[in-house]
This record gives C-alpha cells, structure tokens and sequence, in this order.
C-alpha cells in the first residue's frame, strides 16, 4: 500500500498515470462455451483408459540411454561420460518424484504442461547443481545445450509424471 501511495499525486486536481509503472502482462479472456454443462443419465457409456504414448522395452530404453551422452557430445563437443549420464538421469527422477508436477502433467494436456515443466527445469538444474557442476554449468551457460537436454528430457519425464498419476 506505501508503494501506491508514493505514486498517487498530492493535490488533488493531479492526473494519476500509473501506465510507466505498472504492466499488466500474461492477461487473456477468451469465451469459449456458452451453455449448459449438466450431465445426461441417459445412455452410459464405458470409457477406456488412454495410452501416454508407445511403451520403450527395457532393451531399447537401455541403448537409448547409453546413446544420449554420445549426442550431446557429438553435438555439443564436450566430453562427458557416464556420470553425466547418471547425473540427467537423476534429474529426470527428481522431476518424476515432484508431486506438483505429476498434479500439472495429470490435469493438463501434453502441450500445456510443457510451458510448467520448462519453467521448473531450471529450478531441479540449480537443486543438482552441487551433485554435478560441469553438467549443470554447461546447461545454465549454453542455452542452446539447455533446449536440447530438456527436449530430450521431456518425453520420458512426462511418461514418468502420468504413472505416477495412476
């Protein structure tokens, strides 16, 4: 309240022009249904439950996972061995284990949930940062290396997410 208070003008007769200081961002109302939502009794019907995409066998996923640390060095040029490996792979396992994130990958479709997943990567980054700082500074430092692990990353941490769900 102090703050406003600063701003708003002395006299009374003053103009109050808050536009400088105040932006009002990230604001959309959009309609869109306008009726009745009640449920009709009538005619029950039996949902099946959906897949969250094809299931990796534990051979595909192990070569999968032994190839990543070979294309980020490929890519990247760095060199970074298992432990790095182990060091995403425990990020991907934090990430699974926030029960925040399996509420938003729950209620959200896909594409919604990636916008909360690349706002918390950084954040689960940082919480590792002490387990593993050449990794980690790479990601913080490199923006086109950070894009490329979370895309990488997301897939396997939404999956995770959903099972934890059900």
């Amino acid at each position: 309240m102090n703050y406003l208070l600063r701003k708003l003008p002395k006299a009374v007769s003053e103009e109050v022009y808050l536009a400088d200081d105040v932006a009002l961002e990230y604001y959309r109302n959009e309609k869109v249904f306008e009726g009745s939502i009640s449920l009709n009794p009538e005619g029950e019907h039996e949902l099946k439950p959906t897949s969250s995409g094809k299931r990796i066998g534990a051979e595909e996923e192990k070569e999968r996972l032994s190839s990543i640390i070979d294309r980020l060095n490929e890519r990247f040029g760095t060199d970074f061995t298992d432990v790095d490996k182990q060091t995403r792979d425990q990020l991907v396992g934090d990430m699974v284990r926030d029960e925040d994130l399996v509420q938003k990958a729950q209620n959200n479709t896909k594409d919604n949930f990636k916008y909360s997943y690349e706002r918390a990567f950084m954040d689960f980054v940082i919480s590792r940062m002490n387990q593993n700082e050449k990794f980690m500074m790479k990601i913080l430092e490199n923006s086109e290396f950070k894009n490329f692990v979370m895309e990488d990353m997301f897939d396997e941490v939404y999956s995770g997410l959903l099972q934890r769900a059900n």
